[in-house]
Formats: C-alpha cells, structure tokens, sequence
C-alpha cells in the first residue's frame, strides 16, 4: 500500500472510531467540558464538522487542478484560536439537535471526496488563505485535528483514552511543517539569551527536533550541530500532547512521561514560555 493510501485508510478509520463513540454519547454528555481549553464536547463536534466540510470542498476542486477558494470558504483556516472557538461555538449553536446527523453528512461527503485519492494526486496544490499546500498537506492536517479533537472528547469519559497509534507517526512528523506558534504569555519571564531544547522522541519511530526559544518567539528546527541546552526524552503521544498545549513540560516530567538532560530552571523557563497549541 502506498504511502497516501496509507494516509487516507488512516484518517478514513479514525474518523469512523470517532463517529462510532460520538452515537454512544448521552444529551448531558455533549454539554461537558472537553480538554479543549473552554471547549464542550459539543463545540470540539462543531468544529470538526466545519473542518471537514470546507476540507471536502478543497480536495474536490484541488482534485480536479483548481487551486483557487472555494465560492464558501470556511473562515477559520489559518485564523487566531479565539476566531476559532467563536466559529465553533456559532456552529453549534446554530446546528443545535442537528449536530451530530450533519457530523455524520460531512464524514460521508468526505469519504467519498478522498476515496479516490492516490499517489499521483498527493502533491496536488490545495487550497489556503496563508501558504501553499498539497492535498497530502491537507490530508494529513485532517488527521492531526481527528486524532487531537478524539482525544479531547474521549479522554473525558475514560482517563486511559490513548491517541491512535495509527495517526501518531503522522502527526509527530506533520509537527514540524506546522507555519505557526504560540508567543510567550505576557507574564514570561524574559530571556536574556535563546535557550535551545532537544527532542528525542522514541517509538513513532525515533524522531528527533529542537524548539529554540529567544525572549521575543518561539521555533522548531531540524537537529544539526548546535548543542542542546536541555534534551526531553519522551514518546510519541506525549511530545504530541505537549507540542498541542494539553500538557505542560513540568507535568510531563513530575507524571514520569518524560526526561531531560540539562538545568532543571531552563525546564522551568520552557513551561512557562511554550503553552503549545
């Protein structure tokens, strides 16, 4: 099997895992908080929903070499995250009963939109309001929201909740072509030089990366030659739980899921500064 049949037959399984627990769900379920900072599980729905219809709308025209917005194109691509949440909750408010039924029409409209998909269609501009990507980029962005947003939801209802071991190679690897992060909380204490962290990330398989923060941002680069302030040992789920802001550095390592190799103050410096997201 090829690699984007592999991605698709991915993203195609765990959006039917996700489908499947959502029908289980009781009304007073749908209201409780999720893991998503502020979000109900309802809102997580929501918003999942408006990803995939816009998505399906950009793979169908990206399919046929049509690059270009489509004439109802979703606001939230590329937007801050309180424009998103303001979306998502518009979203369900408007959906109301309807939510999880149309959740279900847009699973099905994009399953039929990616089942053709195949190898010569991968690098296939798409569009996006900020940046050039391929229908492959798009794919495997679907798959990171499906394996998060799952986690937020399931993880209430059941404390062993695990991210998919099938998405988890993915997302690690799309961590890096991610165009944007987070700037420090304004309550950061500065930096009065960039502090470089290492990631050593085991089981997905092995990857390795560094986050260099200065006082005034916050990058990922390749590993080189530049030594490492401090280096993080940890597997797959946690870095992509950390690299997503549901947990902080200094949980990691107190909870056992991870260690490090350097001061224990730069830890520190690295909780407060890198809230993910």
């Amino acid at each position: 099997m090829s690699a984007p049949e592999q991605h698709v037959s991915v993203l195609q399984a765990e959006t039917r895992r996700l489908e499947e627990f959502l029908g289980t769900l009781s009304h007073e379920d749908w209201q409780r908080s999720s893991r998503c900072d502020q979000w109900t599980v309802a809102d997580v729905v929501a918003h999942l929903t408006a990803i995939d219809q816009d998505c399906a709308a950009r793979l169908g025209r990206a399919l046929h070499g049509d690059a270009s917005p489509p004439p109802q194109a979703s606001p939230i691509a590329g937007q801050a995250a309180a424009d998103i949440a303001h979306h998502a909750i518009a979203v369900r408010q408007r959906l109301g009963d309807d939510l999880l039924p149309t959740f279900s029409a847009a699973q099905s409209a994009l399953h039929e939109i990616l089942a053709p998909i195949g190898p010569a269609d991968w690098d296939k501009p798409c569009y996006h309001p900020q940046r050039s990507i391929s229908i492959g980029l798009l794919i495997d962005g679907l798959i990171t929201e499906r394996t998060l947003h799952g986690w937020d939801i399931q993880s209430v209802f059941d404390q062993h909740a695990r991210l998919s071991p099938a998405c988890l190679p993915i997302v690690v690897e799309r961590n890096a072509q991610r165009p944007r992060w987070r700037q420090a909380p304004l309550d950061a204490a500065p930096l009065a030089q960039s502090i470089r962290y290492r990631f050593d990330v085991t089981g997905v398989p092995r990857y390795r990366t560094d986050v260099i923060l200065t006082d005034a941002q916050q990058y990922m680069e390749a590993v080189g030659n530049t030594p490492a302030d401090v280096t993080f040992r940890c597997d797959g789920e946690t870095f992509v739980l950390l690299m997503y802001g549901r947990i902080r550095a200094h949980e990691a390592v107190s909870q056992g899921r991870m260690t490090f190799e350097g001061d224990p103050a730069l830890v520190t410096a690295f909780s407060q500064r890198f809230t993910g997201g």
